[in-house]
């Protein structure tokens, strides 16, 4: 393009940018129209986080009901197909292996949630940050029962299906006597 031609194109710019503001509405209402319109963002923000939290509150509950009923396909319907699994006194495992270490587990024992408490919940975009306390009872098919409490952290992220845990990692310590 050569210069005067640029020259022209930015004067009918210039021209057009003009013409479109004498268009514009009277401050006053441009300023009530952007007060709504920030009204009307932040109500939608508050609506969307309450969703958020709803449905993180929700995978958990589905999470601690599974497990209470020995629902190991609906238990690893709360995970990603990706979840690292960090348990005491075990390896890391992650994906399949984690999925698979969930029905062995299970398969291998009774859980029983006695107590189960949130204490932070932080969404970030499309993860959240669940902190959680615990009180179980777990019954191996072949053995006593052992009650343990604990506190862990979960990792959520959104999913098309949801929020879904990519990271369950928790401690245990034996629950003080008359608990």
């Amino acid at each position: 393009m050569i210069p005067l031609a640029r020259s022209r194109l930015r004067g009918l710019a210039l021209a057009g940018l003009l013409a479109f503001g004498s268009c514009a509405p009277p401050a006053e209402d441009s300023a009530a129209s952007a007060g709504d319109e920030m009204a009307r963002e932040s109500t939608a923000r508050e609506s969307t986080a309450q969703q958020d939290l709803e449905g993180i509150r929700a995978t958990i509950a589905r999470e601690v009901e599974s497990a209470n009923a020995a629902d190991v396909e609906a238990f690893i319907g709360t995970l990603t197909d990706d979840v690292v699994v960090i348990a005491p006194g075990q390896p890391m495992v992650r994906g399949p292996d984690a999925h698979q270490w969930a029905r062995d587990f299970m398969a291998a024992a009774s859980v029983r949630i006695d107590v189960y408490e949130e204490v932070d919940l932080e969404v970030l975009v499309d993860e959240a940050i669940h902190v959680y306390e615990f009180q179980w009872t777990v019954t191996p098919n072949q053995g006593e029962s052992v009650t343990e409490q604990g506190h862990g952290i979960h990792i959520l992220r959104r999913t098309p299906d949801g929020w879904r845990i990519s990271h369950d990692i928790w401690s245990t310590s034996a629950a003080p006597s008359g608990m």
